[in-house]
């Protein structure tokens, strides 16, 4: 196949400034932290409701702390119930960093809508207050949240129920689980689309502290065929999880653990070569048509590979099926548990069964590059998994450290006439079952970054399915 071409820039520290670039390929060098974001608020709102709607509510809490540096949040008027979502996101952290992020968000409730937030919004915001307090160590703040709400509004019902809930909810982190469990039983039968809800989950968590395993399973059941895939129900398959673990069920305890990162979640629509593929299917009738607890999975791509792989029902759910696998970049090895995958393959994914077209995920690499003076070392296979070495206890000695020069040039620095080494790393650039072949520009700059010369360097695969490029040039 023709050459892939790759343009790379490297220069001496003490004359020359470095620049690299790669044309042609995903290069990505990492995961930088985001600079803070420019947009007002009146555009953050929007998007953070956005996501929330569609269950990303790690998404919406993001967006929702960057709008609240903003001096129009105000005008942005977010809902109460984003904001409301925002410190339940930050609540759940648990940090004491994050319990105070979560006590200013829910008071800024408050803040922003007055007397217009009603009985029953301001009730929820005294109530998750009352939580933080709690988790805080303020028990007599909570306490005062929760007797306010009662002084404040007599009369209105839901308002009532909310401080009986957020009684309950402060008898579970007392862990007087007993009498949260009696009081949350009537809160579960109230009807409310609000309190009804919270209350299963608190039952849930009554059951755990009770280690009733049983019933908190069929509670958290029933909470997830009533209002489906939400935060609540992550965080109850979360703790039937602890359950199994602690009983030595280690098995059964990370099955759910899995599930708990693809529920509320969309399906993977990209994987790295050697990463694992996390594949969730959610079919409402074929547990109910086969009886089984396992369903078999086709995956294949286009460069040869086929695995079967049986996903795991749920605990939780009779709809939910989750399972794991490994993919490599090498050669197709069919039937051997590992997905064998090269550069630009579609991974496809169906079953017996199955409505609509097969699940498709792209293979995508984040190119990167390494330069030396020196050949590089190849790097091991992704896929493959190892134990991080121990560093070799340093013997002391008197006196001064004896230091033998080596020879060697470290990277970044290099000796006029010595060669100079690249390696690229990128499966994007593997696209045949034989070693591939890429190109590179070295270009050396001047201070004022003006070019002074160019050479264009042939970058070879190290083997078949390797997505290491490497030469060399003078």
């Amino acid at each position: 196949m023709a050459p892939r071409n790759v343009k790379l820039s490297h220069s001496q520290i003490t004359k020359w400034i470095a620049s690299l670039a790669v044309l042609g390929a995903a290069t990505t060098m990492g995961a930088p932290k985001a600079a803070p974001s420019t947009r007002p608020a009146v555009e953050l709102i929007p998007a953070a409701q956005e996501a929330m709607k569609n269950g990303d509510y790690a998404k919406a809490a993001v967006l929702f702390d960057d709008a609240r540096s903003k001096p129009d949040l105000r005008n942005a008027r977010p809902s109460v119930e984003l904001i409301f979502a925002a410190g339940d996101h930050h609540f759940a952290q648990n940090s004491r960093e994050d319990q105070a992020e979560a006590l200013e968000i829910y008071s800024l409730a408050g803040d922003l809508y007055g007397g217009e937030l009603g009985p029953f919004n301001t009730a929820m915001m005294r109530g998750k207050r009352a939580e933080v307090f709690t988790r805080q160590g303020r028990t007599e703040q909570a306490k005062g949240e929760i007797t306010s709400i009662r002084k404040t509004f007599p009369n209105d019902r839901r308002a009532l129920l909310v401080a009986d809930l957020a009684d309950a909810n402060y008898q579970l982190m007392q862990g007087q689980a007993d009498a949260a469990r009696d009081n949350l039983l009537q809160l579960v039968d109230s009807d409310d689309p609000i309190i009804t809800p919270l209350a299963m989950f608190g039952l849930g968590r009554a059951y755990v502290q009770l280690q009733d395993s049983e019933n908190a399973i069929t509670t958290f059941r029933k909470m997830w065929n009533r209002y489906g895939e939400n935060d609540s129900v992550k965080r109850a398959i979360f703790l039937v999880g602890q359950i199994y673990f602690d009983r030595g069920d280690f098995l059964e305890a990370r099955k759910l653990y899995e599930a708990c990162a693809v529920v509320g979640a969309a399906m993977q629509t990209k994987v790295r070569p050697g990463d694992e593929l996390v594949i969730k299917v959610s079919d409402p009738d074929y547990f109910a048509r086969t009886r089984s607890s396992q369903l078999p999975i086709v995956v294949s791509v286009p460069s040869g590979d086929r695995e079967v792989i049986k996903l795991e029902k749920s605990k939780i759910s009779d709809q939910l099926f989750t399972g794991r696998m490994q993919t490599a970049l090498e050669l197709s090895k069919r039937d051997d548990g590992v997905l064998q995958v090269g550069g630009g393959d579609v991974i496809s994914m169906s079953y017996e069964g199955q409505t609509g077209k097969a699940r498709e995920v792209r293979i995508v690499d984040d190119g990167r590059i390494d330069i030396d003076s020196v050949p590089l070392e190849v790097p091991r296979p992704r896929h493959e998994k190892q134990m991080p070495k121990l560093a070799k206890k340093q013997v002391k000695t008197d006196g001064e450290p004896v230091i033998v020069p080596t020879g060697r040039q470290t990277s970044g620095a290099l000796t006029p006439g010595s060669p100079v080494y690249v390696q690229l790393v990128d499966a994007d650039l593997d696209n045949s079952n034989k070693p591939d072949e890429a190109s590179a520009e070295v270009v050396v700059r001047d201070s004022t970054g003006a070019t002074l010369h160019t050479v264009i360097a042939k970058l070879t695969e190290t083997g078949p399915r390797t997505g290491v490029f490497a030469g060399s040039v003078d």
